[in-house]
């Protein structure tokens, strides 16, 4: 029972805690553990060993979704750039012209996290075109 007053086990403990108490409620004074004056304490070290997991899970959780979503975007921008470099010619397609300065938006800083700023074909455009990006020099 001395771990369950743990804040890292005290999940873990929620069943047998549990028991005890409503144990102790039923027949108090026969179980030893009803004498134990930290029982009390469990609900409230419960409450934070659950509160404390929910932010673990919440931020993992938004790692995650942050992980996803640059990789989307990363996918996205390639599938972009391919369709607009490769495949067509930008100086008439003014929705691939719009995209591409929209993608550039993005790298603006040297510390963009995206890998597309340095694409070679992408960075060809954007020095073309005379448009500013970190990995281009105005």
């Amino acid at each position: 029972m001395d771990k369950c007053f743990d804040i890292q086990s005290a999940i873990s403990c929620e069943s047998l805690m549990s028991t005890i108490i409503n144990n102790c409620k039923s027949h108090p004074n026969e179980l030893l553990a009803c004498n134990d004056s930290r029982l009390v304490q469990y609900p409230l070290i419960l409450k934070n060993a659950k509160e404390a997991e929910a932010k673990r899970e919440k931020a993992v959780d938004e790692q995650i979704k942050k992980g996803y979503s640059s990789n989307l975007k990363e996918t996205a921008a390639s599938l972009i750039i391919d369709k607009c470099i490769t495949s067509y010619n930008t100086s008439s397609d003014t929705s691939c012209d719009g995209q591409l300065r929209s993608l550039q938006k993005d790298c603006q800083t040297a510390s963009s996290p995206y890998t597309y700023c340095k694409d070679e074909r992408f960075v060809g455009y954007l020095k073309k075109y005379g448009i500013v990006n970190s990995t281009v020099s105005p």
